[in-house]
């Protein structure tokens, strides 16, 4: 259970960090140039801006299919690097707490009650 909602929450954030600047991104100025549509659909994902890239190309538009496919990977690449650094420092705030928590040796084994030591042993 704590596995599944770590992973969930993960997902979660991390996918919200990316999604926010990737939006943020086909929002932007560079994007104001390229026709309204061609970047409403590109907002759905980078799969759908490539998709309408390749389009715009084909209809004679190079110049904002172009355009298009620029603003789109650099939004799809500044969220996957944020995203990455998200990730990153959980992971380190994980280790440091670790450092800090757990024990660096095994606790001994209590002597006091070897009753069921020496049952199985004469068995």
């Amino acid at each position: 259970m704590t596995r599944e909602l770590g992973n969930t929450l993960g997902v979660a954030v991390v996918g919200s960090v990316f999604a926010s600047l990737y939006v943020a991104e086909l929002s932007g100025a560079a994007a104001r140039t390229l026709p309204g549509a061609a970047v409403a659909h590109a907002k759905d994902s980078i799969g759908a801006a490539l998709v309408t890239s390749h389009a715009l190309a084909q209809h004679g538009a190079t110049v904002e299919a172009d355009g298009l496919r620029e603003v789109a990977t650099i939004g799809f690449l500044n969220g996957l690097h944020a995203g990455c650094l998200v990730v990153a420092g959980v992971c380190v705030a994980g280790a440091v707490f670790c450092g800090l928590v757990l024990p660096s040796q095994p606790r001994a084994m209590p002597t006091g009650n070897l009753g069921l030591a020496q049952a199985t042993e004469s068995a």
